[in-house]
């Protein structure tokens, strides 16, 4: 259990104690082998709120899970303090238990994940993202038609050495920054609503995950993907966003 003194407003107070083993207490996150979640099923409903729709061609219901956006929900460690570490050194902001692939697979037939921010195969500030996103969404039966990974460290050498061969051809990996507004988008500096809609259009299934340590030009991103998008915009290509 975590216990915060809420009472005490001018000093942070954490109180600590690490669980014990309880081999009758499920607590939703069940890793396999390789270390990733084992896929959701519903006796774990309870934890996350969902959508649940009606296909009227298919004539059936389907659930689409709803993660959550706050990090003490995603995992109830996050931002605390460890007892053997000083308070700014650990940070449960790495978990990932909490994203949840579509559960039902996905009904559109290509397949597009954009990575800006893709470090490596093997490697990442956070964990290597192209790794975990392609395992994983593997992992619901959705594989990638292709995967487009953008970094400025990574030379082109470094990115397809490091890369497994069976994904080298999957992978197309340009060493470049990206673009904080489309007046700057070029083929060499990328604005990436731009580049995703020279490369897919509202048939395909697209995943942009975003996270490059420039908070101008994520909120350039987004903003745009946001203004463009709602009240009958242009722009309504990607369907899911981890930034």
């Amino acid at each position: 259990p975590m216990y915060y003194n809420t009472a005490n407003r001018n000093t942070f107070e954490i109180q600590w104690v690490p669980p014990q083993a309880n081999p009758k207490m499920d607590y939703g996150v069940r890793l396999e082998g390789d270390g990733l979640p084992k896929p959701f099923t519903p006796e774990l409903e309870h934890i996350f709120s969902k959508f649940v729709f009606y296909d009227e061609v298919e004539k059936q219901y389907y659930t689409e899970y709803i993660e959550p956006l706050v990090s003490h929900l995603r995992f109830p460690l996050a931002v605390c303090l460890h007892p053997n570490e000083d308070y700014y050194l650990y940070r449960e902001i790495t978990f990932r238990g909490w994203i949840m692939p579509p559960s039902n697979g996905v009904r559109k037939e290509r397949k597009f994940y954009f990575d800006a921010g893709a470090s490596d195969w093997e490697d990442g500030a956070g964990g290597p993202s192209l790794k975990y996103f392609y395992n994983m969404w593997k992992r619901h039966d959705i594989l990638w038609d292709q995967i487009y990974a953008y970094e400025m460290t990574t030379t082109r050498k470094e990115f397809y050495d490091i890369i497994p061969q069976e994904y080298a051809n999957l992978v197309n990996y340009q060493q470049c920054p990206v673009s904080s507004s489309p007046q700057d988008d070029t083929l060499q500096t990328p604005f990436l609503p731009l580049e995703i809609q020279r490369k897919t259009n509202e048939d395909d299934y697209v995943l942009l995950k975003l996270d490059i340590d420039s908070p101008r030009v994520e909120q350039g991103t987004i903003d745009y993907i946001l203004e463009h998008n709602n009240n009958g915009g242009s722009f309504n290509i990607i369907d899911e966003i981890f930034y």
